[in-house]
């Protein structure tokens, strides 16, 4: 390794990083509002009713809330999923590019110690 790894490459994965973890952000909300609309819904109409009552936390969840009623949570989960090996991704990636800087720093080092 004779040269010293890009540091744009460092800030574009930075900047990266960055903008996955805010669109985690934006996808968790999106989950959450999605699972309030879903508990509202289940608890006030009556075609979900079971014996007359609303069904009780435990069924929704299992039932409802993993994939939404209409499907949506499953999808939003999925691209939560996608965001979060995406960033974990970038996060190794950048770990890599510190080791291959510390790489050169020690070959630099050996180098000028071997010309004295």
């Amino acid at each position: 390794m004779d040269n010293l790894p890009d540091f744009d490459e460092i800030y574009v994965l930075v900047e990266r990083q960055r903008d996955v973890a805010i669109e985690i952000g934006e996808v968790k909300e999106k989950i959450r509002t999605e699972e309030a609309t879903a508990v509202s819904l289940l608890t006030t109409d009556s075609k979900y009713f079971i014996n007359n009552k609303p069904p009780s936390v435990a069924l929704m969840e299992r039932r409802w809330l993993a994939t939404g009623i209409d499907g949506n949570l499953g999808k939003l989960r999925v691209q939560l999923d996608k965001k979060l090996a995406e960033l974990e991704y970038l996060r190794n990636r950048l770990e890599i590019v510190k080791y291959q800087i510390d790489i050169w720093r020690t070959q630099q080092a050996d180098k000028r110690k071997a010309t004295y």
